[in-house]
């Protein structure tokens, strides 16, 4: 018996948001291409493309570098939009890579190890001299 139904209460796949994926990694940051001369469009104040000079976070020079014409700052990476749910929206370590974190893990390790050895070094010689380090 087809009667009627409420499928069209229902979800319906066509009317579901696909939003992207968190973990999508992109770059940020300054890219490698510095201008060479001005570039119509660009910051007045330090040549970079992809912002205005209201929008500029260097100090702002006296001269800027529309009138210059050297000293231009990198372009900054302009990351794609992208289609992101409510808590994607909010999420503050979005596009974070960990491989970072590691390299940075490893720079204090190395910094603690010389430290280390540094600290050995003066306990040795303050005892080769016969001072003691002990309070009493």
């Amino acid at each position: 018996m087809e009667g009627p139904t409420l499928t069209h209460q229902r979800i319906q796949d066509d009317t579901v948001p696909v939003f992207d994926r968190v973990d999508k990694l992109y770059s940020k940051g300054l890219s490698n291409r510095v201008a060479t001369k001005f570039r119509k469009g660009a910051c007045d104040n330090c040549g970079a493309i992809t912002h205005k000079k209201i929008d500029c976070l260097e100090k702002p020079r006296r001269i800027g570098a529309k009138w210059t014409k050297k000293d231009f700052a990198p372009d900054e990476y302009i990351p794609e939009t992208q289609k992101l749910d409510f808590e994607g929206k909010r999420d503050r370590w979005i596009g974070y890579d960990t491989t970072a974190h590691d390299d940075i893990l490893e720079e204090y390790a190395k910094v603690e190890k010389v430290k280390q050895v540094l600290k050995a070094e003066t306990l040795n010689h303050n005892e080769s001299e016969g001072q003691t380090t002990h309070r009493v």
